[in-house]
């Protein structure tokens, strides 16, 4: 017998070194915390996943909003249980839910990989995923997670050093 599960997992598997064609724009999930480090200091030896508090500040902006857009829950902000296909979306799909700083889905669509990790080793995840309610979905949510831990709701982004040219919301 197949689990559920195994068909979620299935949607996103990778096929020759490739994801599926209709997911080419949205989060890379299945990744454990080693795989995402991997990723980010291959496309750049200064990249690396971001702290808890760099994640969050880039989230939340300077003024620790609840959202990344503001205050006030929005539906149409974020790809949630709320209002979502119940799968990820394209990483561009919510532009008028970015941070302060320009961060595109800090709240819904995948949980995180930080840097950061819990007093028992586990590593530490931000945000919330697709699959997730109102009262959980939100910047400032963490939980720890095996390093190890691959997941269809776990992903991950790559931070690098602040530049002066990125200070302020520019590009």
């Amino acid at each position: 017998m197949v689990h559920p599960y195994d068909a979620e997992v299935t949607l996103y598997l990778w096929v020759n070194g490739a994801p599926p064609e209709r997911l080419a724009r949205h989060p890379v999930v299945l990744v454990s915390a080693a795989d995402a480090e991997a990723y980010c200091r291959w496309r750049n030896p200064a990249l690396r996943l971001p702290t808890e508090a760099a994640w969050e500040k880039a989230a939340r902006g300077d003024d620790g909003r609840m959202f990344p857009w503001g205050n006030r829950w929005d539906p149409s902000q974020l790809n949630s249980a709320t209002r979502g296909p119940g799968g990820t979306t394209p990483v561009d799909r919510f532009p008028s839910g970015a941070s302060p700083y320009g961060v595109w889905d800090a709240a819904g669509n995948v949980f995180q990989w930080t840097a950061s990790a819990l007093a028992d080793g586990r590593r530490l995840l931000k945000g919330c995923a697709w699959d997730d309610e109102p009262g959980l979905c939100r910047p400032a949510f963490r939980h720890g997670r095996p390093a190890e831990s691959r997941h269809i709701l776990i992903g991950f982004r790559c931070a690098g050093p602040v530049t002066e040219a990125r200070v302020g919301g520019s590009p």
